[in-house]
């Protein structure tokens, strides 16, 4: 939804044609817009820790889906410059601890060992290039 004008409507719209029940929608559009950064906070950090307050009070699916994205997204900052991966590395390690609790809690241990490994590794990495 962040990367388009009037991105709200248009998942609303694309669920309702879905024919999924009314149920099934409101919490997959519950769970897209807990993820959808607001990038009208414009610090990084203040708007991260905004999208770990709304993953919280989402279905807990959300959870495991920014987990997932978050291990896809390191996985190609290999590309990216060192002040780009330095902060993204910083960034990812407020998400595993933002999401640590819950994700054991509802039994996505496996996709957090798998995150916090893919981080350990773009870590090795990013030392080895550019330490």
């Amino acid at each position: 939804m962040e990367d388009c004008k009037g991105g709200e409507v248009i998942v609303s719209e694309a669920l309702r044609n879905t024919g999924l029940p009314g149920e099934e929608r409101d919490e997959i559009f519950r769970i897209v817009s807990a993820l959808t950064k607001d990038d009208t906070i414009p610090d990084k950090r203040e708007r991260l820790e905004d999208t770990l307050r709304r993953i919280h009070h989402a279905p807990c699916q959300a959870i495991l889906i920014k987990l997932c994205d978050r291990m896809d997204n390191l996985i190609d900052s290999r590309d990216q410059d060192q002040e780009f991966l330095s902060e993204y590395l910083v960034m990812t390690d407020l998400l595993i601890a933002g999401l640590s609790k819950g994700a054991t809690l509802h039994g996505y241990t496996d996709a957090l060992e798998q995150l916090e490994m893919v981080r350990a590794d773009v870590g090795f990495y990013y030392e080895a290039k550019f330490c």
